[in-house]
């Protein structure tokens, strides 16, 4: 599923996420990175 990710190639797209954000949607590079630190806690906590 990343290589598709990283590729671009996931075909289903909707813009729900505009409508209701009112803004772009993330991408999930752009996600992994905001959300990293959370990964690392948790990696920590173990």
């Amino acid at each position: 599923m990343s290589r598709l990710l990283r590729a671009d190639t996931v075909d289903l797209r909707t813009d729900t996420v505009e409508r209701l954000l009112a803004r772009r949607p993330l991408t999930f590079a752009d996600w992994c990175t905001a959300h990293a630190d959370v990964f690392r806690q948790a990696l920590d906590a173990v």
